[in-house]
């Protein structure tokens, strides 16, 4: 294993090969760099800089929010260009809650490899967010295969669960960055 050096302003860990003259994120004097000794196994390790859940995590969010900014803007576009939109907006309602499901999963293998247990009170609140946000991207596929999908107050109700979603990505987001550099040794 490579010896591993961790830099006193910044944190940035790094092989001692990749120094140079300066940490290579925040760009002090390479003399910050004190030896680092990793607590994380290295199997663990390399599973958890695969980042796995916060790469998966980035397709339920951009769906989330592009199917917010895709509905709003429904309610302007007319003509031949909303059929367009529509449809691109029902074919993403179908992906998101699979996209979300994967995000979930990802979320409790992440969880389970970071902390050896998924029931920690911040792990919690995550998977009470996350499946709130499955329900509100079902709630939306439902609406968006309706017949008459936008019509008949469909498309207000719409935006209003995918709001519901996009909240409930954000505050997932919140919480998980908070998440991404805690491990349990071993």
């Amino acid at each position: 294993m490579a010896e591993l050096v961790r830099c006193k302003a910044c944190g940035f860990i790094t092989s001692r090969s990749q120094v140079g003259n300066v940490c290579p994120a925040c760009g002090v004097p390479a003399k910050n760099m004190l030896a680092y000794t990793d607590p994380v196994s290295e199997k663990r390790r390399r599973i958890l800089t695969l980042d796995i859940h916060p790469v998966i995590d980035h397709f339920s969010e951009a769906f989330s929010f592009s199917t917010l900014a895709l509905s709003v803007a429904g309610l302007f576009v007319h003509g031949r260009l909303d059929t367009y939109l529509f449809d691109t907006l029902i074919t993403m309602s179908f992906f998101t809650p699979l996209v979300v499901l994967f995000s979930f999963a990802s979320g409790l293998f992440d969880a389970k490899t970071r902390f050896r247990r998924v029931t920690t009170p911040i792990l919690t609140r995550k998977m009470i967010l996350g499946a709130s946000f499955f329900v509100f991207s079902c709630a939306m596929l439902i609406l968006a295969l309706q017949p008459d999908f936008p019509g008949r107050g469909l498309l207000a109700t719409y935006i209003v669960f995918n709001a519901g979603a996009f909240v409930c990505g954000f505050f997932l987001g919140l919480l998980g960055r908070g998440l991404m550099g805690a491990e349990l040794p071993g």
